[in-house]
């Protein structure tokens, strides 16, 4: 599958959930379940011809496909006492938009803004996440007070609601696709 290939077919996914969200979300449910039962037909195959060190090496591949991919935020930590307009900016548009506290607010170099639930346990447990708001320094300075104001609503607005919850676990489910395509290449578990 070329890259075009690929881009329409997240275009026709895109539009499939936004006609049938209950429908993507079983498909995306069938295609994380899929990855699951390949994985325990395997280790149960090779339990039984007696080559337990594979099924436990297989084990330990599962456990690395659900922690795949959830690197920690790189910056700046900033706290409330070294910028507490800002963090009371924050807090007033979390109780408006009446999305989750944040538990690490970063200021990066980027010229950017942005928003990330990182599972605390895992791609299962999508629900207990640590959320991180990072902010580029470049773009506080170009930016005014109001318009920053809106950049921040905008971030936070992906946590308003359930947006970000369903949208987040289907991003989380290609983190796994992504480490099976490239597990040839990285052979992480089997160099050990």
């Amino acid at each position: 599958m070329n890259h075009q290939e690929f881009d329409s077919l997240i275009q026709k996914l895109e539009k499939y959930a936004r006609v049938n969200p209950s429908g993507y979300n079983l498909l995306a449910a069938l295609g994380f379940g899929y990855i699951f039962l390949v994985f325990a037909l395997l280790c149960t195959i090779f339990w039984f011809l007696g080559l337990k060190e594979i099924s436990f090496l297989l084990v330990l591949a599962i456990a690395q496909l659900l922690y795949a991919g959830f690197a920690t935020p790189k910056g700046v930590e900033l706290t409330r006492q070294e910028a507490p307009k800002l963090f009371a900016v924050i807090a007033q548009l979390t109780a408006a938009l009446k999305t989750p506290k944040f538990h690490h607010i970063l200021l990066d170099t980027q010229l950017n803004a942005g928003v990330l639930q990182v599972p605390r346990f895992g791609i299962l447990f999508v629900g207990w996440t640590r959320n991180y708001l990072f902010l580029g320094l470049p773009l506080m300075q170009s930016l005014s007070p109001q318009q920053f104001r809106a950049i921040l609503a905008h971030e936070l607005g992906h946590l308003s609601g359930n947006h970000s919850r369903f949208s987040g676990w289907i991003y989380q489910l290609r983190h796994p696709w992504l480490f099976i395509i490239r597990l040839p290449k990285n052979r992480v578990i089997l160099d050990k």
